[in-house]
């Protein structure tokens, strides 16, 4: 529970960064779809052993790339370099195998459960900003089916920036592009600690971490805030405003 001072800190948000992947969008299920048309398309037999260990790899690679400790080209190509050589398995380019992989990818905007209702109430008082690490032309494509862009008033992805969350770069960025530096006036609400929580300490503002499993023990240093649902986050922003 949030003492009255720490919410009156929410009466002055105007603007609110919006993770995507795992916040909004439904991830694990749009990476198991295309994944699983991907090797279908390539006729590589799909298992589920197969698929976790992609998974796996994948999600290992994108921590380094937050981290600095990879660059995003040799990600895309290197997660199924590594893949297909602990399997066994022989393609003719990495490089078609992403290409492909990638428009799957863009045809699948299925939301977080609510998602929807909570970016339509939102956008009724505050500023909404997607703030994300996806690829530029899957994460538009993955947006504009996911029918959340009317809510939304402008998307910030990496690749177009040339920064990747957590850092202090990637939020500059933000502000210079929305002419407010008052950090007081913002939050991020996010799934995970390492990009969105971070990203949003490094930047000096508020934090909200979604946590629908209840993994994270709070107090935590990296968030201010912690909801289990995505429409908490509403009656979390609506509480602090009735401290006002």
């Amino acid at each position: 529970m949030k003492t009255v001072s720490a919410l009156n800190k929410l009466a002055n948000i105007k603007y609110i960064f919006l993770d995507a992947d795992e916040t909004l969008l439904d991830f694990p299920f749009a990476e198991h779809y295309a994944f699983k048309a991907t090797m279908e398309h390539f006729g590589i037999s799909y298992s589920d052993k197969l698929y976790s260990d992609y998974s796996a790899e994948n999600l290992g690679l994108w921590k380094k790339l937050e981290k600095g400790e990879i660059t995003k080209p040799r990600l895309l190509s290197l997660r199924y370099e590594n893949l297909f050589e602990r399997n066994g398995i022989t393609v003719e380019s990495v490089d078609e195998v992403n290409e492909c992989y990638f428009s799957f990818m863009r045809k699948c905007g299925k939301i977080i459960e609510n998602a929807d209702k909570l970016c339509e109430t939102l956008c009724k008082k505050y500023k909404l900003y997607i703030a994300t690490n996806g690829t530029r032309n899957i994460a538009m494509g993955r947006l504009e089916q996911s029918g959340l862009l009317p809510f939304i008033t402008d998307v910030f992805i990496s690749d177009y920036i040339g920064h990747n969350k957590p850092s202090r770069e990637f939020f500059d960025y933000c502000f210079n592009k929305i002419g407010d530096y008052d950090r007081s006036r913002y939050i991020i609400l996010g799934d995970s600690l390492t990009s969105d929580m971070q990203g949003g300490k490094n930047a000096g503002i508020a934090t909200c971490l979604y946590d629908p499993k209840n993994k994270t023990k709070m107090p935590n240093d990296l968030c201010d805030y912690k909801i289990d649902r995505l429409l908490d986050f509403a009656k979390l922003l609506m509480k602090g405003n009735n401290n006002e």
